[in-house]
């Protein structure tokens, strides 16, 4: 895995995290499709995984940062 890749990976979770964020916004609104609470219930579970999308972000674009900074890239503690 090269820069270009961890890249990939940020733009790719990007477009996740911008995907779910439409989603809570299509449904914060009162819509007869689902009850209340399970509209509640839906909308909980897509914010976690915003949240994880996000979080997810943060740690690749922190080790982009860190390999332009010199840092060396760790060894695979799994070779194989």
């Amino acid at each position: 895995m090269n820069q270009y890749d961890l890249q990939a990976r940020c733009d790719r979770l990007r477009d996740l995290s911008k995907g779910l964020a439409r989603e809570i916004t299509l449904w914060a609104g009162p819509d007869a499709l689902l009850h209340f609470d399970e509209r509640q219930n839906y909308l909980d579970a897509i914010r976690q995984a915003l949240r994880g999308t996000e979080g997810a972000q943060i740690i690749l674009y922190r080790a982009m940062r860190g390999r332009s900074n010199g840092y060396p890239v760790p060894p695979d503690p799994f070779p194989g």
